[in-house]
């Protein structure tokens, strides 16, 4: 208490829609950051009426709607920024890094989900000023039927993905565009917004030299990126070609030629579900080559000798 040591404190956020095969309870992503099952800890908090009894609450929200799983991340505090001192500082590092952490998974695999209550905790027993504990965001109730499911088979990839992104937040060349297009997209609720947003990423990797021919640049780009093999390297440019050209007619303001009378907007999705896998893929794999040191002008490099050969 009388040390001039860092306090210890918790974001903890609501993972809904989230949800995990067992057999562990935990995915330990980092160090300090980690998903814990509900039925597993049951998400206690000190309750601060009365620390001297040791009694523990649990959000009254949360019981109302008790999500499966939680998000916990560890953080420390200088004691002279105590929490009721900088809440509004609190509140933006927290909700900055329980949505970095989305991203992540997002990134990772397909699934609707997103974090639901964001609370400040201490992780001891300790005294007040330092024994407040916030509740920083609630948002309500979601429910879909594409939940984001995080089987056995996948902790090891997304542990690994965790590690390379983090590691390498701080590169020059880290694709922060793509990465923000692709959350933004997936957050929409219109397909064409969607759609719009996945282009953006891949333009953001892509195509910064204001070339002309933009959609045969950015399909050929994408294409050889991803891809050795010749047939699939062909799917994927057509594929986001027609993308492309749906995008141009959305910007543009002609909607009506984006949908067919007898398949509506059918193949409007299925390009806009399709850019989104490639948009992923490649983020994915862009993270991975500039943290095995590579530039931007070296990856281009690379598309364009694979492109001649």
């Amino acid at each position: 208490l009388y040390s001039n040591l860092p306090v210890k404190y918790q974001i903890v956020a609501s993972l809904v829609n989230f949800d995990y095969i067992l057999p562990s309870h935990d995915i330990v992503l980092s160090g300090n950051t980690r998903i814990v099952s509900n039925k597993e800890h049951n998400m206690l908090v000190w309750n601060t009426d009365d620390l001297t009894k040791g009694d523990y609450t649990i959000d009254s929200r949360a019981k109302d709607y008790p999500p499966n799983f939680w998000l916990e991340i560890d953080y420390e505090i200088e004691k002279g920024k105590v929490p009721s001192g900088c809440k509004e500082q609190i509140e933006h590092v927290s909700l900055e890094k329980v949505q970095n952490i989305i991203k992540i998974l997002r990134l990772y695999k397909k699934g609707d989900f997103k974090y639901g209550i964001i609370c400040w905790r201490p992780r001891m027993l300790c005294n007040p000023p330092y024994n407040k504990k916030f509740d920083l965001s609630y948002s309500d109730i979601y429910d879909t039927p594409n939940n984001y499911l995080v089987q056995k088979d996948d902790v090891k990839d997304l542990q690994l993905l965790f590690q390379k992104y983090i590691n390498n937040l701080t590169n020059k060349y880290f694709p922060h565009s793509a990465v923000y297009y692709l959350d933004k997209g997936i957050k929409e609720t219109d397909m064409n917004d969607r759609l719009v947003n996945y282009t953006a990423a891949l333009e953001s990797l892509f195509v910064l030299d204001g070339k002309e021919g933009i959609a045969t640049l950015l399909a050929n780009r994408t294409a050889f990126f991803l891809d050795k093999d010749g047939q699939k390297r062909k799917e994927i440019s057509k594929d986001i070609k027609k993308a492309y050209g749906f995008r141009s007619n959305i910007v543009h303001g002609n909607y009506h030629k984006n949908y067919d009378k007898k398949k509506g907007d059918l193949a409007l999705e299925d390009y806009c579900n399709k850019t989104e896998g490639y948009v992923r893929m490649a983020i994915v794999k862009w993270i991975d080559m500039i943290g095995n040191g590579m530039k931007r002008q070296d990856i281009y490099d690379m598309i364009e000798e694979n492109w001649f050969t």
